[in-house]
C-alpha cells in the first residue's frame, strides 16, 4: 500500500474507535482502559439537536477521550512505519495539532447534519455494505501483519484491547460498533459524491464545492442546545 494510503487508513480506523478507541508505543492496557472508559460513559443528556437529530453529551465525552488517544496513536503509527522523514513528520505535526473540545463538538454536529441530509436525499447504506467495508479493512490489516508490518500488528492488537475494555470480542465490537459507524461514514461519502456530481465541475474544484456545501448547510441548520 502506498504511504499516503496507509496513513489515511491508520487515521481512519482510529477515528472509528472514537465513536464506540519499534518506537515507544502506547501499551495495550492503555487501549483497554480507553475501552472501559467508553463503555462506562452513558449517552446521558442531549448535548444538542441538529435538525431534530440528537447528539448526546456522552458521545461528546467519548469522542474527546478517544480522539486524544487516536491522535497520539496515529503519530506513533506513522513513526513506526517510517513513512515520513523527520522533516515531513515535523510538518505533519504542525499541520495536525492535537484535537480540542470545540473541534470535537463541531465535528459531531457536522456529521449529524450531513448524515441527516444524506437520508433526506434518499441515500442509504445497507448493513451488508458497511460490514463488507469493515471486513475489507480487517483483511488488509491482517495481510499487512502477515507480511511483518509492525504498524498493522499494533493497530490490530490495540483495537482488540479496546474491544476487550468494552467487554466485547473484536468480532462483537466490529458488528455492534464499527459496522454502524462505517454505515454513517459511507452514507456521508455518498452525499459527497452526489453533491459533486450535481455540481458537474472539474476535479480540481471538488473540495471547494464540498466545503461550500457544508458551510451553506451549517448556516441553515437548526441546532438547539437544551
Amino acid at each position: 500500500m502506498k504511504r499516503r494510503g496507509w496513513i489515511a487508513l491508520a487515521i481512519g480506523v482510529f477515528a472509528v474507535v472514537c465513536l464506540g478507541a519499534v518506537a515507544v508505543i502506547l501499551p495495550n492496557r492503555t487501549f483497554q482502559q480507553a475501552g472501559e472508559t467508553a463503555a462506562g460513559t452513558a449517552d446521558g443528556d442531549v448535548y444538542a439537536t441538529v435538525n431534530g437529530r440528537p447528539v448526546y453529551q456522552g458521545q461528546v465525552e467519548r469522542a474527546m477521550q478517544t480522539e486524544q488517544l487516536m491522535y497520539e496513536s496515529s503519530l506513533q503509527l506513522i513513526e513506526i512505519g517510517g513513512y515520513l522523514t523527520e522533516e515531513e513528520m515535523a510538518e505533519y505535526e504542525a499541520a495536525y495539532p492535537p484535537p480540542t473540545q470545540e473541534e470535537v463538538e463541531q465535528r459531531l454536529l457536522r456529521e449529524a447534519l450531513l448524515t441527516g441530509l444524506a437520508e433526506e436525499r434518499g441515500l442509504s447504506v445497507t448493513e451488508e455494505e458497511a460490514r463488507e467495508y469493515a471486513d475489507n479493512i480487517n483483511e488488509t490489516l491482517e495481510a499487512m501483519e502477515a507480511e511483518g508490518d509492525a504498524s498493522a500488528q499494533y493497530m490490530l492488537d490495540s483495537l482488540e484491547a479496546y474491544a476487550a475494555g468494552m467487554d466485547m470480542t473484536y468480532e462483537e465490537y466490529t458488528e455492534e460498533i464499527l459496522v454502524p459507524t462505517w454505515r454513517d461514514a459511507l452514507l456521508r461519502e455518498k452525499l459527497y459524491d452526489r453533491v459533486i456530481a450535481e455540481a458537474a465541475q472539474s476535479a480540481d474544484a471538488q473540495e471547494d464545492i464540498w466545503e461550500a456545501f457544508i458551510a451553506q448547510a451549517m448556516a441553515e441548520v437548526e441546532i438547539v442546545y437544551p
